[in-house]
């Protein structure tokens, strides 16, 4: 039996909807890697690839960070060592009191970024084993804003002498050092906070799109370029680095029934070394599923992301340092009769995360085609 399926705007969207985010796309000793933690997969999987032109497509996302997770995926903590706390001359160095490390030290981490991005695509005409050619271009820009506040205790001072200084002078050492102390924590996450605004990095897009009945596949990928707004001295950029990613992928859509569609996509991120930082971010694979209806008002599923550092960063500042996240969310798409295009809502929130920036992801997505 031939299966019939609701017509939406398609040219080449499958294609320009799987690539077009670069929002979470981040270099791992940054505690993110260059993909779309957002996900690709959405309404759109129902749509034939079959008819060649032009589409043009813009995105609206919104990410907000609340945790940064450690190897085991709790919140990441760091350590504050200990040392000597010097006196006011004349006082011997002999009597200087001292103060103990803390290891688990953590902080109240949080990030939002806002950003558009707009992908141009082009569906050749010619036939090539049965299916059709497909070239495209995305650029972004983002407005991202980090804050990380530290909290410890002030740790004891212990004195040499316990007689000397006087309790006086002791209480007046106290304040003095924890006052600093504190100081001393909050500027550790000023160095680590701070806003940054201007384009993201552009990604060229190519693949192959194939179309039957039940079946609606792309293989291809993309070259991520360091054209974003970055500097290597600044602890919060739009831009992922001076280096180039370059991510094959291949995803298929299975149509078990004109209503029904299963999904999933794989990609490689393989990363050159930073010509920056010259720290090199490890190579990573991302795996993608979902499973969607197709009612009489649009597609509604739900969708999963799965991103795993199979190789260790070289040069960082946490050593192997291999980022790993888990996130799952769901998707609305439907057709706007009145501009002919489709409209996708989707979000995605972090289920289980190792070394990454956790937390939630929307987007809206508008694809049309001329």
């Amino acid at each position: 039996m031939k299966v019939k399926h609701k017509r939406m705007p398609n040219r080449a969207m499958l294609l320009l909807a799987a690539h077009l985010v670069v929002a979470p796309a981040l270099a791992a000793d940054a505690f993110r890697v260059r993909y779309n933690i957002a996900g690709s997969l959405g309404g759109e999987i129902f749509a034939p690839l079959d008819q060649p032109g032009v589409a043009v497509a813009g995105a609206l996302t919104r990410i907000d960070i609340d945790k940064l997770s450690g190897d085991h995926g709790e919140v990441r903590t760091m350590a504050v060592p200990g040392g000597v706390l010097p006196l006011p001359a004349p006082t011997p160095a002999a009597l200087y009191p001292s103060y103990g490390g803390q290891d688990g030290v953590s902080g109240t981490a949080g990030s939002s970024q806002n950003q558009q991005n707009v992908a141009i695509g082009y569906m050749s005409p010619e036939v090539v084993g049965g299916g059709h050619f497909t070239f495209g271009v995305n650029l972004a820009y983002a407005v991202i804003k980090q804050r990380l506040t530290l909290a410890a205790p002030t740790p004891a001072l212990s004195y040499p002498n316990p007689l000397v200084p006087s309790t006086a002078a002791r209480a007046q050492v106290a304040v003095g050092f924890d006052a600093g102390y504190q100081a001393g924590l909050a500027a550790q996450g000023n160095a680590v906070s701070g806003n940054d605004e201007g384009m993201g990095d552009a990604e060229l897009l190519g693949g192959w799109t194939y179309s039957s009945e039940r079946w609606r596949i792309v293989a291809g990928g993309s070259i991520v370029l360091p054209t974003g707004h970055y500097d290597s001295a600044r602890a919060v950029n739009v831009g992922f680095g001076n280096f180039y990613t370059l991510r094959p992928a291949f995803q298929a859509a299975w149509l078990a029934t004109p209503h029904l569609a299963v999904a999933g996509k794989f990609t490689l991120g393989l990363n050159d070394r930073n010509r920056d930082s010259h720290i090199r971010s490890g190579n990573w694979a991302g795996a993608e599923a979902a499973l969607a209806y197709l009612s009489p008002v649009g597609v509604v599923g739900a969708h999963t992301v799965l991103v795993r550092q199979y190789q260790d960063d070289d040069g960082g500042a946490f050593g192997a340092n291999r980022y790993a996240l888990t996130g799952t969310g769901l998707f609305f798409t439907t057709k706007l009769p009145v501009i002919d295009a489709a409209l996708t809502v989707q979000y995605m929130t972090t289920s289980s995360s190792r070394n990454a920036k956790a937390g939630n992801f929307a987007q809206l997505r508008l694809v049309k085609l001329f």
